[in-house]
């Protein structure tokens, strides 16, 4: 290995480029390994949309409609029942992603997190009880959705089904929080909310994955890695303590009315799907909602646009491995040709011809592992998943270091035995 280091001291701005080479490699090697890993969830995610139809279900009940329907005596039992029956349902998967905004107590994020922020809009703060409370991106989920939509976690717990019922005597709620709000809270910590003006505590349970995707209706792609994830609130029963708190807060008809208004995903066309509503709505007496869909092509194009962009990023990682390879190998047949001296040298010294493409071979791995660590470092910094990657990432740099130093043993090999290196011993 000491010729190896000499070889290596004297030819220093070469192997700086050398290694400055590797590490753009590496970097590529590891955009593309993060790029099959997301590509995969996102295909595993898209693959229970393929053959569907997507509807959405909206609630008809305001103005003068709505003062009529809650007029009745069993209104908040007809809305409960009706959505009860919705999650029921077997003949289609029901997904509630409501979008609604919640207000934060002292919350500890930036103004991205702020609810209408790709608006050009800043943080809304209100004060109760002389606290301060920010207006913050917030989806209410059920069960449903986490399936449909294949949530991961990065760490921490998924909701349970009791986690979705909300009684009288509840003090807090769980949540799941976004990637991008992990520096700013910790697992077990408590948020105190105002949702639909009504004060509730937030315990964190769990983090998402990062770069994760739902249909709201606001968005067909609505990344999760800035919101709060809560529960999409049920009741066993309408007791008459819920009912008398709907004087100080919109919160038991508003829970209720998020339940209604969800996606459904089936392969039944639009009669079909209207004859399985109108089913459940002679059930539950329950009429006051219109079915928009079928949007097969919005999942179509979902799809679609999933497999263009893998296909794009392995091309272009692709081309660029190919441009990095071709520069590094060229660059190494003109080292190659340029210390030919050098190799008579070692010619003189006792080293025989086969040493030599051994010792480009063992320089070149040198090079590559070196440049491997740059990359390993900052992808475990970013990645929160570095440990699920960081395995594929070495077996990836330790194949291709095999790969390469072969391939070079092999190229520089046959240059050296195209050129005279004894001619260069005579001067």
């Amino acid at each position: 290995m000491k010729i190896v280091y000499l070889l290596w001291k004297n030819n220093r701005g070469f192997h700086m480029l050398h290694i400055c080479l590797a590490t753009i490699f590496c970097f590529l090697l590891i955009l593309m390994a993060m790029n099959i890993f997301q590509s995969q969830v996102e295909l595993k995610a898209t693959a229970s949309f393929k053959g569907k139809n997507l509807y959405q279900l909206a609630d008809s009940l305001y103005n003068e409609k709505e003062q009529q329907f809650f007029q009745k005596k069993d209104s908040y039992d007809i809305l409960k029942g009706f959505g009860d029956y919705l999650e029921q349902e077997d003949r289609f998967q029901y997904a509630v992603v409501n979008w609604q905004p919640t207000q934060v107590m002292d919350f500890k994020g930036n103004e991205v997190f702020a609810a209408y922020y790709e608006l050009g809009e800043q943080v809304k703060t209100q004060n109760f009880s002389k606290s301060t409370y920010s207006e913050v991106k917030a989806l209410q989920m059920n069960q449903g959705a986490f399936e449909v939509f294949q949530v991961r976690l990065s760490s921490g717990d998924s909701f349970q089904a009791s986690d979705y019922i909300y009684t009288s005597s509840k003090d807090q709620i769980p949540l799941i929080l976004g990637a991008a709000l992990e520096p700013y809270y910790n697992l077990g910590d408590t948020l105190s909310l105002r949702l639909y003006n009504k004060a509730i505590t937030g315990k964190v349970i769990g983090f998402a994955a990062p770069s994760q995707t739902v249909i709201t209706a606001r968005s067909y792609d609505t990344l999760l890695d800035r919101y709060i994830m809560m529960p999409a609130l049920t009741f066993n029963e309408i007791t008459p303590s819920l009912l008398q708190g709907q004087n100080d807060s919109p919160f038991l008809r508003a829970s209720l009315y998020s339940r209604i208004n969800g996606f459904m995903f089936t392969s039944a066309e639009p009669q079909e799907m209207r004859s399985i509503m109108s089913e459940i709505s002679g059930k539950t007496n329950f009429y006051d909602y219109s079915i928009i869909g079928a949007d097969g092509g919005i999942l179509g194009m979902l799809i679609q646009v999933t497999d263009q962009n893998r296909d794009l990023l392995y091309w272009t990682v692709a081309i660029a491995l190919v441009v990095i390879l071709s520069l590094y190998l060229w660059t190494l047949s003109m080292h190659i040709r340029n210390n030919q001296k050098t190799y008579a040298v070692l010619l003189i010294s006792g080293y025989r011809m086969q040493h030599i493409p051994r010792l480009i071979a063992i320089q070149t791995a040198i090079s590559i592992l070196l440049g491997s660590v740059l990359p390993v470092l900052l992808f475990s910094l970013f990645w929160k998943e570095a440990w699920v990657l960081l395995l594929s990432y070495i077996m990836l740099v330790l194949l291709v270091t095999v790969l390469l130093t072969g391939i070079i043993y092999f190229s520089s090999r046959r240059t050296l035995d195209r050129t005279d290196i004894i001619q260069q011993l005579k001067g």
